[in-house]
């Protein structure tokens, strides 16, 4: 509750800092999948948890997923939320300088940035192969990642300690099988 109060306070003073990039119309990820061709070539805002990697390019752009799904305001592990439904995502491509000050995007044991992407939704963009994609002018960080305590299992812990020794023993007999020839 504190984090989405604090996101829509910073929301407010982006838009009263930056009035062209709050002019973005502000939409849900799953109403501009729902019906993509309604938003080609519409300058649009989404806001959202990067995932995945940024895929620095030769070109000067970085590529990274933006998803916006329930698991990026409520992580399984670290936030105690619970299964919801599969990823929502889409691809963001923007100028590099737009992704140095980021923490590192969310993955299996991180949390990644939440961001407010502002930029042209690129439906089926022929100079990229029908690509579907936001291509950002602004990329507006609301709070940062972080890392995920994972809890020790302790049943996969005996079983990792069993298999590990498991592979041990095999590697010894083969050495000894091979010392013998």
């Amino acid at each position: 509750m504190m984090r989405r109060l604090l996101a829509a306070i910073t929301l407010v003073l982006i838009a009263v800092a930056q009035p062209a990039a709050a002019a973005a119309d502000d939409i849900d990820l799953a109403d501009l999948l729902a019906d993509p061709a309604a938003y080609a070539d519409a300058q649009v805002a989404l806001v959202g948890e990067l995932i995945g990697d940024y895929g620095f390019r030769p070109d000067g752009t970085v590529w990274t997923q933006l998803n916006d799904d329930p698991y990026a305001t409520a992580p399984l592990h670290a936030a105690g939320g619970t299964p919801s439904g599969g990823n929502v995502g889409v691809g963001i491509v923007g100028d590099r300088s737009m992704f140095h000050e980021l923490d590192p995007p969310g993955r299996f044991d991180r949390v990644g940035p939440v961001v407010r992407a502002v930029g042209v939704w690129r439906y089926h963009d022929d100079a990229r192969g029908g690509e579907s994609y936001l291509e950002l002018t602004d990329l507006e960080p609301i709070w940062p990642g972080y890392p995920i305590q994972q809890p020790l299992s302790r049943p996969v812990l005996i079983v990792a300690i069993g298999l590990a020794a498991i592979a041990v023993l095999l590697l010894a007999g083969a050495v000894r099988k091979q010392r013998h020839r």
